[in-house]
């Protein structure tokens, strides 16, 4: 790395102990993708308790591929709450405009067993998030393979997946969530 960028860094960071907490914390998403592969351990030191991707996917990181090449340098980081208990997977599904900014291939990238268990802000599961941000039947079928308990866990409201996949109304997403749990349409 030359002089230059390294002044350019250290003077938008807080120096280079935690260069990529403060870039994605800047939301300097190119930045972040140029410094990755240079601050790789960085990826991996939680600051306040998160790590770079916390940040990246909190902030609503636009661009897929700064957050995969964050993955990349630290691939346990999607097994990894944040401060807040949030898992990456819920992260990303939870920005404003996730369906637009992810790809279901990265989205079911993230999951793994620890994901798929956490909550959301809004108390609900990563199949219950998916379901009511209506988010293609691959990614909801890949959540039931991964957790196919959380057909059986309620929101806040005390809502299961079945209720909100028929109040969506998308027929596909209500039959695979019916077998996984059939008992739900009495309750």
């Amino acid at each position: 790395m030359d002089e230059a960028t390294k002044e350019r860094i250290a003077s938008s960071t807080k120096g280079f102990d935690f260069v990529l907490h403060d870039l994605c914390l800047n939301e300097d998403w190119n930045e972040v993708s140029s410094c990755v592969k240079i601050f790789e351990t960085t990826a991996k030191v939680p600051r306040t308790g998160d790590l770079p991707l916390h940040l990246a996917l909190s902030k609503g990181c636009p661009v897929e591929s700064v957050a995969s090449s964050l993955i990349v340098a630290y691939p346990e980081s999607t097994s990894i709450p944040s401060s807040h208990n949030q898992y990456p997977l819920l992260l990303a599904m939870g920005a404003e405009n996730s369906k637009d900014m992810y790809s279901i291939d990265f989205l079911k990238s993230l999951i793994n067993r620890e994901s798929t268990r956490g909550l959301s802000t809004f108390g609900e599961s990563a199949l219950m998030t998916a379901i009511t941000k209506e988010f293609p039947v691959s990614l909801i079928s890949a959540l039931l393979t991964a957790n196919p308990g959380a057909c059986k866990e309620a929101d806040e409201m005390d809502n299961l997946p079945i209720h909100e996949a028929v109040e969506k109304g998308n027929k596909e997403v209500v039959k695979i969530v019916y077998e996984a749990y059939p008992e739900a349409a009495a309750i």
